[in-house]
């Protein structure tokens, strides 16, 4: 499914890669305590200008119940594309929506000038399981135009029982830089689409996005 929209001249496109429901790929690293369920791999991708934020989010899906405290966050690089910076990180608040790809910060929604509620993720105790999906919603910014910026997803760090464990999350998005006032160009989409999907395959082809699927 690809999902456009040009309100106040962003492209925002989102590719959802399962036969059911949003959902997000995690590998945990160390641990039996914690098992997180392969349940799809999601991406996002945005049209913004240089310097402007560019938001995606990932659904943590565990079969545990569990609370976890996040320590740090960083971006897994996507091979062949420049990684953005990393400027934001938040718990997504009450919403029946989440950020799939959109801008600003705090998040833009799809309705008028709304944003996501967030608050704050780091030294939040986390509670995890069935029935449970909290949304980290963190947003990247890249600087030269006419690039793709891309992150395949996140390496996340967290206390869990009193142990510190990691995981990866793979649930990234491309930020395609361009500069435009309020609406982008044909010609700036049409490049757009190109990288899109010359990132989509890149990820698709790395091997661990590779074993997830289960291709």
């Amino acid at each position: 499914m690809t999902r456009r929209s040009r309100r106040l001249g962003v492209a925002t496109f989102v590719v959802l890669v399962s036969a059911t429901a949003i959902a997000v790929a995690l590998t945990a690293t160390s641990g039996p305590w914690i098992n997180f369920n392969v349940a799809g791999v999601y991406y996002g991708g945005v049209l913004t200008n240089p310097g402007d934020d560019a938001d995606f989010s990932v659904i943590l899906q565990s079969s545990s119940s569990k609370s976890i405290t996040l320590l740090d966050l960083s971006l897994v690089p996507l091979p062949g594309f420049a990684t953005p910076k990393l400027v934001h990180v938040a718990l997504l608040g009450r919403s029946r929506n989440h950020p799939a790809g959109t801008t600003g910060w705090p998040p833009r929604t799809d309705i008028g000038n709304d944003v996501y509620p967030t608050r704050p993720a780091f030294g939040t105790r986390i509670e995890i399981g069935p029935g449970r999906l909290p949304i980290l919603v963190y947003g990247v910014t890249g600087s030269r135009s006419g690039r793709l910026y891309g992150a395949a997803g996140v390496n996340l760090r967290f206390r869990v029982d009193g142990m510190v464990q990691t995981a990866e999350a793979f649930a990234g998005g491309f930020d395609c830089v361009q500069i435009f006032s309020r609406m982008a160009t044909p010609a700036q989409l049409r490049q757009c689409y190109r990288l899109f999907a010359r990132a989509d395959t890149a990820q698709w082809n790395s091997p661990a996005v590779k074993l997830i699927s289960g291709r």
